[in-house]
């Protein structure tokens, strides 16, 4: 883990980024231990703390990169790197705040669009704000319960697909 920890904080940017991709993979799975000790929830923390360090790397890439894992990993500070991320005047920072943004309720993504939408001048991020808001009102006019059926009883539908296209976590099916 030390090795680990100084290749992130003094590596070469493909080096750190593939580290701190393995920081929050190790993260993910220490957290999946079914019995979670001191120990467990210790080594998840100082996982997420050598994350955050990084949010500040001189290296724009190293940082940005960074702070989505961290966002990603730590949903406690999402709402703050959403916003830091949306206000930021790089384009690919802002698309970074609205993936970010899918891992919210639907409603919250919507808000999060509609703010992109409000102060922003890229193409590239008001078209993916737009794309976000109709998959929120997509999803909200689909029944969440089929009709009843000849006995009166309802029947329930299929769950509703996830309002984020990219971030289902299932590999795309094929034709």
């Amino acid at each position: 883990m030390n090795a680990l920890t100084a290749t992130v904080a003094g590596g070469k940017r493909d080096e750190k980024i593939r580290g701190m991709e393995l920081i929050a993979g190790e993260a993910t799975q220490f957290r999946g231990v079914p019995e979670q000790t001191d120990q467990t929830r210790g080594i998840v923390n100082a996982l997420l703390d050598t994350l955050q360090k990084s949010t500040s790397d001189p290296d724009p890439a190293v940082a940005t990169w960074s702070t989505f894992l961290t966002a990603v990993q730590n949903p406690a500070k999402r709402q703050a790197i959403i916003q830091a991320l949306l206000t930021e005047p790089d384009p690919t920072r802002q698309m970074l705040g609205l993936l970010i943004a899918n891992l919210q309720t639907p409603e919250q993504q919507k808000q999060w669009a509609t703010t992109a939408l409000a102060a922003n001048s890229n193409d590239m991020v008001k078209l993916y704000a737009n794309g976000m808001i109709e998959m929120v009102e997509l999803l909200a006019r689909q029944p969440t319960t089929a009709p009843a059926d000849a006995g009166g009883a309802p029947a329930t539908a299929a769950p509703a697909p996830p309002v984020n296209p990219v971030g289902s976590g299932e590999p795309p099916k094929q034709p």
